[in-house]
This record gives C-alpha cells, structure tokens and sequence, in this order.
C-alpha cells in the first residue's frame, strides 16, 4: 500500500489499505505517524473516506491522553464532511465536541463544520432541528451557512406539513434560489391539494394563481368545482375542456364544459354542446344533466333566437313536466309571446305559470302574467275569462297603479255586460286608489258615460 501511495497509484493503495484497516486494523498503531502522514495524502487527494478509515483504525485503540488524539478525531470529521458520508462525519465531529468541548484547539472549526454539515439522524426530533436551523439564521446570517439553514429549515417545514410558514418565509440568496422555488413550488401545491380536500374553494383558488400551479389531473373534478363555485370560469372552461374527449367520463365533462360556455359569452358553441349533452344523456337513460336545458335557454335568450327558445322550452316540459322550477322559463316565454304578438305562446305559457303560482302559493310573477292573459282573452273577446283573473287578481296584494288598473279593466267589462252599479263601484275604488294614474283618469271618464 505505501509502495503504490508512493508510485501515486492511488487506487490500488486505497484497495490495499482498506484490506488492512478491515482486516486487523489494530495493526496501524505500529506507526501512527506514518500512517497519519498516508491518510492526510488519500485526504488530500479526494480519498477522505480513506484517510478517514485509516486514522479512525487507529483512534479506535489508541491512548486518549495521546497528545495526537485531539488532531485525529477533527480530521476524521472534516474529512468526512467533504464526502457523501454525512452521519459519519456527523458521529465524529459529534464525539469531538463532547470529547473535548468548547474552547479547545479546534472547537471552533469543528462546530463551524457542523454547522455546515445540515446532517439529522432518522430519529431526530423535527421542532428541535426546526430550532436549530433557525439558530444557524441567525448565528451566520451573512455566510452560506445561514442562507443553507433557511433551505433546510424550509424542507423541514414541508416535510412537517407547514406549508404556510415555508410561503412566508423569503429566498435565502440567490445561489439558492432555485432550490427554495421548487420547494415554495411544493408547498404551495401540497396547500392547494389541502385546500380543495377540505373544501376551501376560494383559498385554493388564490393559491393556484399566486403560484401559477398545475394541479394533478386527478384532481380536476375539485378544481372544476371550485373554479365555478368561486366565478372563476375561465379556469373551470379551461380545466373541463381538457377532459371533453374522455371516453369514461365524457358526459360528465361535456356538460361541465356547457355550464362555463354561457359563463364566458359564448353562448352560440353552449346550445350545440347542451344538444350533444342531453343526447349521451339519454344513451345513458339519465337525467342527471337535465338542468343543462336551462343554460341552452339562457343562451338562447341571449343569441335573441326565439325557435331556439320554443324548442327548449318544450324539451324541458317533455323530459320532466310543468314544474315551479322552470316557472323564469315559462315566464320569459310570455314575454316573447307578447314581444312577438303570438297569443298563443303568451297565453299557453301564461295559464302555466298562473297554475304553477297557485299550486305554490307564491305569486312572483303577478301582476304581469295575469294581465299578458287579460290581453290575450281581449282580443278573443273571452269577457269571462278576463273577469274571473281579474277578481282573482284583486285578491292579491297589488301596488296603487296595479290595482288601479285591474279595477278599471274589471268594471270595463261589468258595463259591457251592463252590470252598471258594479262598474261604478270598480270605477271609484280605482280612482280612490291611485287619483292620479291613467287608469283613474281613464275611470272617471267610463263614470261620466254612465251618467
């Protein structure tokens, strides 16, 4: 071995060295000295393990009051610290410190290489290194040291699962930069994936976009449904398009992409998806996705297509009946019937929503259906049709000008049938209950006629 180390044949000296050390290595005491010289050349000449193996062959039986000792014991450390055996250097610059303390020869090198080892046991406890890298902040805040403290402390705090304090804390140096963004990167995705897991829509949302994250495909059944609960349809348009041609979930996907598509105005490309929705729908007998029909009749209330909106408005009846449910439906579809002048839209759509009102009890939408009706019976001179809403419609609470008009139109038509008291009596109550509206002008001149 000293003949190879000698011919610079550092291979084959470490191989037979080796043998030595693992094979009597109590034989190394028969001339320390040289052998100390032999491992500081191996050190020297990137074999530290080597020369660390030598000299801890030699520490192992040697006397502890050996005036060498002390130099021995840092070496084998130091050594160690410039390889991949990080718990052994660990273990030897440990036993130094304890050997021999603070304030001896080398106490000071010894911890400072400890220091910039960032070595822990398996079983070291996490708050305590936590601590301890917070220590090395602030103990070598100006050196790399420090700066490798903020990155371990910032793995430790990932790998504990506090993701929010590894966000807050700020890049150490910008040597290190890349490495703290990967794990900033990490954590915030880890957050993110917490975030939706507990149902925090929003906070999961504002993390996405702070740090630009891609989440895990796996995931995008949540993102979809945070980034809609949250007004974030850009996102959950994006997320639902990347899925559209899955074929075990495609209905799925499908009528999530149609719910964003009249979100983000595109409304002409949601009632050509809603048609290809209701029919995988109906392969698949369900109508789970029913509601879609609704977004296709916004859609084409919007597109102002009105056979779009008749032939809608119908599919939903068909699919699942008149229901309180759909009552905006069939309410926009009385206004297109008066929009158009078509009496029979109006008034087909209007016994509908009246029916539905009083089935409920809940008269959202009167007065302005019981008069589209009124108007419809009018012009198909249908005088009882028209009084029997009216007095109906006068039962419910009206405001000044609607009640002044149901009355008025109610003892129009007591004079035509020539129920002239009643008519009176319709003409004062309308003027007495709005003195200065069209209907009680308009009153007071039917009064006159019937004088």
């Amino acid at each position: 071995a000293k003949m190879s180390l000698e011919q610079g044949d550092l291979e084959r000296a470490n191989d037979l060295y080796m043998k030595v050390v693992e094979g009597n290595k109590k034989y190394l005491l028969h001339n320390i000295d040289k052998n100390y010289e032999n491992a500081r050349v191996f050190a020297n000449r990137n074999y530290q393990k080597t020369g660390a193996a030598i000299m801890q062959g030699v520490a192992d039986f040697m006397d502890r009051g050996d005036d060498r000792y002390e130099e021995i014991l840092r070496d084998i450390g130091i050594w160690l610290a410039e390889t991949d055996d990080k718990a052994g250097a660990y273990k030897a610059l440990k036993k130094y410190l304890a050997t021999f303390g603070e304030g001896n020869t080398y106490s000071q090198e010894v911890q400072r290489t400890l220091d910039g080892l960032f070595y822990a046991p398996e079983d070291a406890n996490k708050s305590a290194l936590i601590k301890e890298y917070a220590d090395l902040e602030e103990s070598y805040s100006n050196s790399d040291i420090g700066q490798k403290a903020s990155l371990e402390k910032a793995r430790l705090f990932y790998d504990t699962g506090r993701y929010e304090e590894v966000l807050a804390m700020p890049i150490p140096s910008e040597a290190l930069a890349a490495d703290f963004t990967q794990i900033r990167k990490k954590s915030a995705l880890a957050l993110a994936e917490k975030a939706l897991d507990e149902n925090a829509c929003g906070k999961a949302m504002v993390i996405s976009k702070e740090h630009n994250l891609s989440l895990d495909n796996t995931l995008d059944e949540k993102v979809y449904e945070c980034a809609y609960q949250t007004g974030n349809y850009a996102k959950a348009h994006e997320t639902a398009q990347r899925h559209i041609k899955d074929k075990a979930s495609r209905l799925l996907w499908l009528y999530n992409y149609a719910k964003t598509l009249n979100q983000i105005g595109q409304y002409k490309e949601m009632t050509k998806v809603a048609q290809d929705v209701i029919a995988l729908a109906d392969a698949d007998k369900t109508t789970k996705y029913d509601d879609v029909l609704k977004d296709a009749f916004e859609a084409y209330q919007r597109l102002d297509d009105s056979p779009g909106m008749v032939q809608t408005a119908k599919a939903i009846e068909k699919r699942h009946g008149v229901k309180y449910d759909d009552i905006e439906i069939y309410m926009a579809m009385v206004k297109l019937g008066v929009k158009e002048k078509d009496d029979v839209i109006t008034l087909g759509y209007a016994k509908k929503v009246m029916a539905l009102q009083e089935e409920s009890k809940s008269y959202t939408q009167t007065p302005f259906v019981e008069f589209a009706a009124i108007q419809v019976y009018k012009n198909q001179k249908d005088d009882k049709a028209q009084k029997e809403i009216l007095q109906g419609l006068l039962t419910q609470k009206l405001g000044p000008k609607d009640k002044a008009r149901s009355l008025y139109l109610l003892g129009s038509i007591e004079m035509k049938e020539g129920r002239n008291k009643e008519a009176k009596a319709a003409f004062e109550e309308s003027m007495a209950t709005e003195q200065d509206s069209a209907w009680a002008k308009l009153s007071q001149d039917a009064l006159k006629l019937l004088e």
